[in-house]
């Protein structure tokens, strides 16, 4: 009896219980309101939602508030078996609202002011007042150039201060660092002229930047970076055919080449050019930074020396005709690179700059033979050889 009742009282309850499915939903939009029946269930994800429902019909509707867009076009209704799984793919559709269109026509104006900052080159205020900056990486750059352009022109101090200061995203390298403390130590030193000379603030002689022969040039635009370990002025020099057809000469050859430059106009406008004695010469020494006080050049003293080549370029890698003004008729070259070295029959007073390396042939020899490079000076007679 026991055993009949129970097994009549488990048929009305599995009666009573309510048959029920599943039904997935999957949209091209993430986070949209899932409402069944008018009642919201879920949202929408990356990949499709599972809901249960009972077993019938139910209508599916996605729901998604936004003050820009008007989400329609996602209702559906599907019929769910008893333990069954629907699964139903529904493709919300999209229109602006008043404000979305305000915001669109605002976004299209700024884009286009934007645009026309960008393609005016005014780099800087683009990076300061760009909204939605689709172009800033690229601003940057150029940005970044147009600094870098200026050090290229003029290899100034203050060109190099503004790239330092003002690039975006740079870092102070060692090789700009070494430009500033020549180009400092040029512009404290030399004035100049702006006609392929330069004056010395110092001793006040004027001196031709390329030896005889040569002329100063511009680099190219990429001369910074192309220049690898080494480190030039934006300036450079190059044979001048025109004027001569070598820049080396001997010693012997120096009164019709003197008589050349000094005829007609001159050069750069005067026709007192001569040949510098070995105490100018060593003048245009500069005095080599230690590596515990890197990049201050204050004197000579347990520093090699080196010439300042923002001011006479490659003129350090030529042996540079000169004498001894106590006995003119005494001559020897000098060459500056990263120590000044001096070769001659005759070897310079005692303590005096340099390496020197004595010859073993007569000075008469050495003027005819030797062939170096004449580096004329202007101003103060310092002999009177010339």
């Amino acid at each position: 009896m026991k055993v009949f009742i129970a097994l009549i009282m488990s048929l009305v309850i599995t009666g009573c219980m309510e048959s029920e499915g599943k039904i997935q939903i999957h949209s091209n939009y993430e986070g949209a309101s899932i409402f069944i029946d008018g009642n919201k269930k879920a949202e929408t994800g990356n990949g499709f939602t599972t809901i249960t429902v009972s077993e019938g019909d139910h209508a599916i509707r996605l729901y998604m508030p936004d003050d820009e867009w008007n989400y329609y076009g996602a209702e559906k209704t599907v019929y769910v078996g008893k333990d069954t799984v629907v699964q139903v793919s529904m493709r919300m559709r999209r229109r602006l609202t008043e404000a979305g269109l305000i915001r669109k026509e605002k976004k299209e104006r700024q884009l286009s002011l934007e645009e026309k900052i960008f393609n005016e080159k005014q780099y800087k205020t683009y990076i300061d007042k760009c909204v939605y900056c689709k172009q800033k990486k690229e601003a940057i750059q150029k940005y970044n150039y147009t600094l870098y352009s200026d050090i290229v022109r003029d290899g100034s101090v203050e060109s190099i201060d503004n790239y330092i200061q003002n690039c975006i995203g740079c870092r102070l390298t060692m090789k700009l660092e070494r430009l500033r403390s020549k180009a400092k130590a040029f512009e404290d030193r030399y004035i100049d002229n702006g006609n392929g000379t330069v004056t010395d603030k110092k001793t006040r002689l004027t001196w031709m930047r390329c030896v005889v022969g040569e002329r100063l040039s511009r680099r190219a635009s990429n001369w910074i970076t192309n220049m690898g370990g080494s480190l030039y002025s934006p300036y450079y020099c190059t044979d001048y055919k025109e004027t001569f057809d070598d820049t080396r000469f001997t010693w012997e050859e120096r009164a019709s080449i003197l008589q050349k430059i000094n005829s007609g106009q001159g050069y750069a406008g005067f026709s007192d050019w001569r040949v510098p004695s070995f105490d100018e010469l060593s003048t245009l020494v500069f005095c080599k930074p230690s590596l515990s006080n890197r990049f201050i050049c204050k004197d000579n003293k347990d520093r090699g020396e080196i010439y300042n080549d923002i001011a006479f370029s490659y003129t350090g890698n030529k042996e540079i005709w000169t004498y001894d003004k106590n006995n003119p008729s005494t001559v020897a070259t000098m060459r500056f690179n990263d120590k000044v070295v001096v070769s001659s029959p005759w070897a310079p007073k005692k303590g005096g700059v340099g390496t020197i390396k004595k010859g073993v042939i007569t000075q008469d020899m050495f003027k005819r033979k030797r062939r170096g490079s004449f580096l004329l000076v202007r101003g103060d007679v310092d002999g009177n050889i010339n």
